[in-house]
């Protein structure tokens, strides 16, 4: 599969996941990702490079998002959604009409406020400002976490969205 192709079914494939693990439908509105009536999710996914030396990458956030998602949904309390997953095969080895969610191994979230991405500097590449959130920074939270299937869900200790879902403590 070519990866620009493979990067598109496998976010969708990510939304689905996600929205089923939290209760919380995929906005289709534009903005953030998934979204009720109490909260929304901007999610950030990071494929692991086998044999990588950095087990937590870096995750770009557009600067925009940061500023422009809480003026849309001042209403909803944000959060992010930093997701690493490995395949069991390579992306060049996955067919086209494939059901990728059979090749997603290992997959690991980590939510953190909306706020949480402020204490990294925005830089200004060719592209555009971005945020990146340094995964190495999630080892000095510290995290209540939930098997679900297919992965693992990481809220920060006291987080007021693993109080609203509060449906997870109740299914571990």
């Amino acid at each position: 599969m070519k990866s620009r192709v493979f990067v598109n079914k496998v976010e969708i494939e990510h939304l689905n996941w996600l929205s089923v693990c939290t209760g919380v439908p995929i906005s289709y509105k534009g903005g953030v990702d998934l979204a009720n009536e109490a909260i929304g999710i901007e999610l950030k996914s990071r494929l692991l490079k086998p044999r990588s030396i950095e087990p937590y990458p870096n995750f770009a956030v557009h600067e925009y998002q940061f500023k422009l998602f809480p003026e849309e949904k001042p209403d909803r309390e944000l959060f992010w959604a930093f997701m690493l997953y490995n395949l069991d095969i390579p992306i060049s080895s996955i067919r086209g009409d494939s059901d990728l969610k059979k090749y997603i191994v290992d997959r690991r979230v980590w939510f953190f406020d909306w706020g949480y991405v402020s204490q990294f500097p925005v830089s200004n590449v060719k592209t555009g400002p971005y945020i990146y959130v340094h995964g190495r920074s999630f080892a000095s939270e510290k995290f209540n976490s939930f098997e679900v299937e297919g992965g693992l869900l990481y809220f920060p200790v006291g987080s007021s969205l693993e109080e609203k879902l509060s449906f997870l403590t109740k299914n571990n």
